[in-house]
């Protein structure tokens, strides 16, 4: 992803109006620190959910609930140009955050997360903003709040290859 146009559409459908509990997760690499989305289901004007950095380079898990934009961010920056596992959790009761299966905060947010029509991106914010600059790998949305157990296991057991990083040309498993 070259954080300027490159990403993935998924079309809106009604698996993806998770409502209830949710996790997205995904392992990336960031090339910079700038404010970018990785994983979002959001529009300029409606969104549900989106897992991002902020405009420190922090990572965020962000649901709406009741028209407001609710986010969970980790205190600090995640390593630039080396792979990360980002996990962010809603159970219904705390919006919780980590980075390589660390807590790094818990959010108490109570409520029912926003549908929209929206479609998911993958690499992608909104109205061509925020588009990710790095590599993305193993986005995964679950419809329940992942366990740490749950977490650590993937953390341990899903790492991406070892490669060189070519901003040019990347080969991409996508997984519908």
């Amino acid at each position: 992803f070259d954080g300027v146009n490159d990403k993935i559409t998924i079309t809106d459908n009604p698996t993806l109006d998770i409502t209830n509990e949710i996790t997205l997760t995904a392992w990336v690499i960031h090339h910079n620190t700038a404010s970018e989305f990785f994983v979002s289901k959001r529009g300029s004007t409606d969104s549900s959910y989106s897992l991002a950095t902020a405009s420190l380079g922090e990572a965020t898990m962000q649901v709406t609930i009741g028209n407001a934009q609710k986010n969970c961010l980790s205190p600090t920056t995640f390593a630039t140009n080396e792979w990360t596992l980002i996990t962010g959790t809603y159970d219904g009761v705390n919006l919780k955050i980590y980075e390589n299966a660390v807590l790094k905060n818990t959010c108490p947010q109570v409520g029912s997360i926003d549908s929209t029509a929206q479609d998911l991106y993958i690499g992608w914010g909104v109205a061509n903003l925020n588009a990710w600059d790095g590599l993305i790998d193993e986005a995964n949305i679950f419809d329940r709040a992942l366990t740490l157990a749950e977490i650590v296991a993937m953390n341990n057991s899903k790492k991406p290859n070892d490669f060189n990083i070519n901003k040019t040309s990347i080969n991409m498993e996508v997984q519908c």
